[in-house]
């Protein structure tokens, strides 16, 4: 995912970047971090499995949206793709405008 990130001319980010939300959600570890201090910018990228055993599971999509809605009302901005959309050059086409429009919103 990172490769594809650069190739559409975004810039470098941090694989498996750990950020601490305290008790009660812990650690949450997106896949991908991008942050721009100057800017203000945080935004965290999660690629997401459906299968029942990971992110399809109803507990496990539950706990996901607890920590996401929890990392935006702390000022991280927030983008989920599914695994299988990485195949699907629609798919990424429209999540890379919407990585780039929060890379420029600030």
């Amino acid at each position: 995912m990172s490769e594809i990130l650069v190739q559409a001319g975004l810039p470098q980010f941090v694989h498996q970047y750990s950020i601490d939300l305290g008790k009660p959600l812990g650690v949450t570890t997106p896949d991908l971090f991008y942050q721009d201090e100057v800017r203000g910018t945080q935004l965290a990228v999660y690629l997401d499995g459906l299968s029942k055993g990971i992110h399809g599971n109803k507990n496990q999509q539950q706990i996901d949206r607890m920590i996401r809605e929890s990392l935006e009302e702390e000022g991280y901005d927030v983008i989920e793709i599914a695994s299988s959309d990485l195949d699907d050059p629609e798919a990424m086409k429209r999540h890379l405008k919407r990585i780039s429009v929060k890379l420029r919103r600030r």
